[in-house]
Order: structure tokens, then sequence, then C-alpha cells
């Protein structure tokens, strides 16, 4: 059996890149990934997906929120401590509060809740709206210094899907030197790919929420067919099965590999 190739770590340097280079991309956005407990006052929610990002992610992800707004250009760019909720996280910490512009402690740092996303439902036992959003900067800077990052892309027109994924694959082989003789060390996936497997389940065949959402549980973000995302270690292939999908919400970033 042929070695499996060691792929080099995805950079925000390379993020910054192609955000200056791609021209038919409408938003990308770096992601980083780590769980950990959110507290307000007496009350914590346990377990919580956090992700580092930026402004942009609330284009990429297709997420909406159901009260207050998400992150600002300016605060992501300035680290600042504020953080975006899901509903599970504001259900269990605020009972009669409103969430925004209260704080809560997150890996003992305090951050500012300035938005609460839309609820989106569970899937495979576990539950999508178990998530905060913060600051890149915040992540990195306090969380996880060298963290494994993703890049999300979110195309123009879907009708330049393919010349986009070329553009993308051609600008990051660049940003990453690689020869042309040398393969690509990193993957690019899209939802379509990953549909393919979702509607071959006939427990969930009929709801749509169902479909909309389990991508994101071990994604944790809803790719619309337009939408890409590269990483060093990702193959739509190993979600094609169930066996493999109940494998795969074990370890969120098992489709990276």
């Amino acid at each position: 059996m042929a070695q499996a190739q060691k792929r080099r770590p995805v950079t925000l340097a390379q993020s910054d890149a192609l955000e200056r280079q791609l021209t038919m991309a409408k938003a990308v956005a770096p992601t980083v990934q780590n769980g950990d407990k959110i507290q307000y006052k007496k009350r914590h929610s346990d377990s919580v997906s956090i992700t580092g990002t930026t402004d942009q992610f609330l284009v990429t992800s297709g997420l909406t929120l159901a009260s207050g707004r998400f992150m600002s250009p300016t605060e992501v760019e300035g680290g600042r401590p504020v953080c975006v909720i899901g509903s599970q996280v504001a259900t269990n910490l605020f009972l009669r509060e409103d969430p925004v512009g209260n704080k809560v402690t997150i890996g003992g740092r305090t951050f500012e809740v300035v938005g609460v996303l839309e609820k989106q439902g569970s899937f495979v036992d576990s539950s999508i709206d178990n998530q905060a959003i913060v600051p890149l900067k915040q992540f990195t800077t306090f969380m996880w210094s060298y963290p494994d990052y993703e890049v999300q892309v979110k195309i123009k027109e879907i009708a330049q899907l393919e010349d986009a994924k070329e553009e993308l694959r051609s600008v990051m082989r660049k940003v990453r030197h690689l020869a042309p003789n040398e393969p690509d060390d990193f993957a690019i996936n899209q939802q379509d790919q990953i549909w393919v497997c979702f509607i071959a389940w006939p427990d969930h065949r009929g709801d749509w929420p169902v479909y909309h959402r389990a991508i994101t549980v071990c994604r944790r973000h809803w790719y619309h067919e337009h939408h890409v995302r590269l990483s060093r270690r990702a193959d739509a292939r190993d979600w094609c099965s169930q066996s493999d999908w109940r494998q795969a919400t074990n370890h969120p970033r098992a489709i990276l590999n």
C-alpha cells in the first residue's frame, strides 16, 4: 500500500494571499476550532465548539442571527473579546436575560456577547447550537497558538464554480510554492460532493432542515453549493457511508484526513 502523502498545514498567510488574489470569490474566511466551557455567573455550557474566524465567516458559512449582530471588521482586526453564541449556549446560560450585551467567560477570559445565532437543531445526538464564534486573534492568542487552519470560500456566481475552483487551486499552488511536477498537498471540497452521500440515507430523506444542518455537525458550517472549503486534509469520499459518518462525528476534523 502506498504511503499517504504528508501535507503541510494551511497557514493564515496563505489565507490572506487567497483573499488578495482570488478574483471569483465573494468572501474568504480562515477558520480554526477547539472545544471549551462557557460560563455566565453560576451557569455554564460544556463542550462548546469554539470557532475563531473573521467577519467574512458570516458570508461563507450562511449562518443567520436570531438577535444582535455578528463581529465587525474592526473587532476582528483588533482582536476584541467579543463573541457570537449558538442558541443552546444562550438557553443554557441566560434564563430570562437578553444574552446580547452580557459578558461570558471562555477559557478563563471575558467576552461580550454581541449576537445569538438562529437555532439550527441537532444531528446524530449532537447539538449544532452548542457553539460560539470569536475573533481569530483572540483564538490564536489565548486558546491555541498554532492551530490547523481551514479556509472557506464563497464564490460570486454559481455558474463560475468550476472556474473558481481551478483559480483557487492555481493560486494555492502558487502560494505554497509547489513545482509544476509536484502534486497538490492540500484539498478542495464543495458541498454538493457531500450532498450525494446525505440523500442516500432514507432515515433523513425529505427532512430538509436535517440535511441542511447535517453538514455542520462535523464541519461546523453550512455550505451552499457555490461554497468551497480548503484544507490540507480533505476528501469527501470519507462521507460515503453511515458508519463513516458516525465515526467522523466523534472526530470533528475527520473529513479533512
